[in-house]
């Protein structure tokens, strides 16, 4: 009888320890279920057009090909003048001159890429769209929040609005605009469909990138990638540097024709104009081509220089001064715009290798709260 009894709890303890045990498998199961799903990285589920690459570090827009179009456009004239005009300037001329000359077409080369590439593989300032914002976790207690609603806690607003229970399901259409005070200015917040975010002042959604950035100025198809906030220091270097390098070239190049014609013909009127010209740009046809080239494109870069010290000067964006908006609203001064160009801080706004926040635990709540913003 004792026997039995002791059998009997023996298969009840070994029972006891049996059940934990399977309960400690669905939990695992359960646990590295939710950490797949967290684990999921925001690149490789990226929304819009835009590639990103060694960390977030360096990001690519759509328009790739024409992107390595301008960096052969900028080879091409940057590639034959040292091979055909600085031999001239060496052979016939003082060494501190060729110096001077071959140094300053250096660091302008070096300055027009780096400037480009800083350019083209930057984030211009990409806002996340509101999955991405934070994590769109429902529970049962009301305890959750919009991205949208976040963002708009954090601003003046000028006019409220009431949500419906709509707002928390998958049809959230909100009102499309929202009025708020900007240094004691009103301005307005636009909602993007798309994104699923009331956009900030200075903000805009670009068609080509599928993207909302910040302080958007527009999508440069030359660089491939949008300019923003994060970026326009670095174009506006590319535009002014470019600008520089052309009139040096074409300056060189005018003044070794010059040189030329000087030191073959001195007697212009006794010889003729024609026969002169001639024998010039057979000698140095490099430099005829390098002055029409680069004439050609600083029609271009140059006029593209000349409006964007406008913008900086004034503060103000090519989007904004396309949609005709409201002149010099952020304008602070002259001296203070240069030294907002040139001064002003970013943050950064998304991390692409980061996981993406996704919902571990969906419980319907067929009332939930209206939230009043």
């Amino acid at each position: 009888m004792r026997k039995q009894q002791k059998a009997d709890e023996a298969n009840a303890t070994s029972a006891s320890h049996e059940t934990p045990k399977s309960t400690t498998t669905q939990d695992d199961s359960i646990k590295k279920d939710v950490e797949i799903r967290v684990s999921s990285k925001i690149h490789r589920n990226w929304p819009a057009d835009n590639s990103v690459c060694c960390g977030g570090r360096l990001w690519f827009g759509p328009d790739r090909k024409l992107f390595i179009l301008t960096i052969i456009l900028i080879l091409i004239p940057t590639g034959a003048f040292p091979g055909q005009v600085w031999p001239y300037f060496i052979l016939n001329h003082h060494p501190a001159l060729t110096a001077v000359i071959i140094a300053i077409s250096a660091l302008g080369l070096v300055t027009v890429l780096s400037s480009l590439l800083a350019t083209a593989m930057s984030d211009p300032g990409i806002i996340p769209r509101k999955h991405l914002l934070c994590p769109n976790v429902y529970t049962s207690d009301n305890k959750y929040y919009s991205a949208v609603g976040e963002l708009i806690d954090e601003v003046e607003v000028g006019r409220q609005a009431e949500r419906t229970h709509n707002e928390f399901g998958n049809k959230f259409y909100p009102p499309l605009f929202q009025q708020i005070t900007f240094n004691g200015k009103p301005q307005t917040l636009k909602y993007c469909y798309t994104c699923q975010i009331y956009r900030p002042p200075r903000c805009s959604h670009c068609p080509r990138c599928d993207n909302c950035v910040e302080k958007f100025d527009h999508h440069c198809p030359w660089t491939g990638t949008c300019i923003g906030k994060r970026n326009y220091r670095y174009f506006s270097l590319f535009v002014g540097s470019t600008t520089f390098m052309s009139l040096f070239i074409i300056g060189i190049s005018l003044v070794q024709l010059i040189l030329v014609s000087v030191e073959e013909y001195p007697n212009v009127p006794t010889i003729g104009f024609g026969p002169c010209l001639g024998n010039v740009l057979k000698r140095c046809p490099v430099a005829i081509l390098l002055i029409i080239y680069l004439s050609l494109a600083l029609t271009f870069v140059g006029s593209l220089c000349g409006f964007h010290s406008y913008l900086i000067l004034t503060n103000q964006t090519t989007y904004e001064t396309i949609k005709k908006k409201d002149k010099f609203a952020f304008s602070r001064g002259l001296c203070r715009n240069i030294q907002t160009f040139l001064c002003e801080g970013w943050s950064r706004k998304l991390n692409p290798y980061g996981n993406i926040p996704e919902p571990i635990l969906i419980i319907e709540d067929p009332q939930p709260e209206i939230k009043k913003l």
